[in-house]
């Protein structure tokens, strides 16, 4: 008898374990998001403001404003080129 209850205790505990890294993944992913979004939204009002102002933004010369973010890398020149209507 012990045993069983022991097995069932185990097995709850499990269970339990599983129900919390699912809710934990969970908030992390969302935690990760927001962040994000608003980090995207800071570069993309001062780029708009950097667009009209002509002037170069703080925000924007900062390396680390644009960490998690991926760098798009410009083609090269010779596709350019080609690229161009005629």
């Amino acid at each position: 008898m012990t045993v069983m209850l022991w097995a069932i205790a185990v097995m709850a505990s499990s269970n339990m374990l599983v129900v919390l890294l699912t809710l934990g993944v969970k908030a992390l992913r969302v935690v990760g998001k927001r962040r994000v979004e608003a980090r995207s939204r800071r570069l993309e009002s001062a780029l708009a403001d950097s667009l009209v102002t002509g002037e170069p933004s703080p925000d924007l010369l900062r390396p680390e404003a644009f960490e998690g973010h991926e760098q798009v890398k410009a083609p090269p020149r010779s596709d350019l080129a080609a690229a161009r209507p005629r």
